[in-house]
């Protein structure tokens, strides 16, 4: 259920991002906006799948305050990731420059940041 939570979240921060920046964050018509979303996230849960299998492993060698730093790294650059994907195979999906896809990526993550700590 969180996941989907997640993505429902991604999705209106994606739109909101279109309507509030609309010279920046280009989206052309909904299905563009649904398959943005879902590869961003489909990027993302591929990221926190590889993490829990590599997880065991980083626990018997460090601390976990790293592991949890390392985790919100993974996570935030997945989702970069996947905003630059979709940017780069979507052609009604368009961000004008790096640092607004950054945000945006930081601003389509942070739920399931938020999602991951409430545990």
């Amino acid at each position: 259920m969180r996941t989907v939570i997640s993505a429902v979240v991604a999705g209106l921060v994606l739109y909101l991002a279109s309507v509030l920046f609309p010279e920046v964050v280009i989206v052309e018509g909904f299905g563009n906006l649904l398959l943005a979303t879902i590869l961003v996230c489909a990027i993302t849960l591929a990221v926190m799948l590889i993490g829990a299998i590599v997880l065991a492993f980083f626990m018997l060698i460090s601390q976990s305050i790293t592991i949890t730093i390392l985790g919100f790294l993974a996570l935030f650059l997945s989702g970069i990731a996947g905003v630059w994907l979709a940017d780069a195979i979507l052609p009604g999906f368009n961000v004008v420059g790096a640092w607004p896809k950054i945000l945006l990526a930081l601003c389509m993550t942070a739920p399931t940041i938020s999602f991951k700590t409430e545990d």
